[in-house]
């Protein structure tokens, strides 16, 4: 799968600018390991511009992806919205620096923006996603949902260098 836009008109000065909305049909997002699923297609909106070597290209990525909580480890979906700009190089022009990966425009004028759109929601994703603030998380000891009701384990704890004074005032 490609998100291919033609940029021949603004390669050739036809025009300055130009302007794309469209969607991106997505079910996942995937990134090494782990796969998201999106509700529906990503809504893309790019606005790209000739440059001196290239095309740039900048805009925005929304899409609705169902992420885990980091707390209570139920699943939701999050609004995700990314902003992308990237620039590619056109013929015979190299801008990204040695070592570096380089997004060209094509012999036939395309250039796929896609995985700049992936990336640019991948990147977009909370590292610690919530289901909400105010999710109480799971017990530590019986696992359960403590945002469904209490669980009635006692959580208690006593550092373990002080027990000993713990005993010292039961038994006196």
């Amino acid at each position: 799968m490609s998100f291919l836009i033609n940029v021949r008109s603004l390669i050739s000065f036809d025009e300055p600018t130009r302007h794309v909305e469209d969607e991106l049909p997505l079910e996942f997002l995937e990134y090494e390991h782990e796969a998201h699923a999106v509700a529906g297609p990503a809504r893309v909106a790019v606005t790209l511009t000739r440059a001196r070597n290239g095309i740039l290209a900048e805009g925005t990525v929304v899409a609705d992806v169902e992420l885990t909580c980091s707390r209570c480890l139920g699943t939701y979906m999050e609004h995700v919205e990314a902003t992308f700009s990237e620039t590619y190089a056109l013929a015979g022009h190299h801008l990204a620096a040695e070592g570096e990966e380089e997004s060209v425009v094509s012999e036939e004028g395309d250039i796929d923006v896609e995985p700049l759109l992936l990336e640019s929601l991948v990147l977009a994703i909370p590292m610690k996603p919530l289901c909400s603030i105010e999710c109480k998380g799971i017990c530590p000891i019986c696992g359960a949902d403590l945002n469904e009701g209490a669980c009635g384990c006692t959580t208690e704890s006593i550092d373990p260098r002080l027990e000993v004074l713990k005993k010292l005032k039961q038994s006196g």
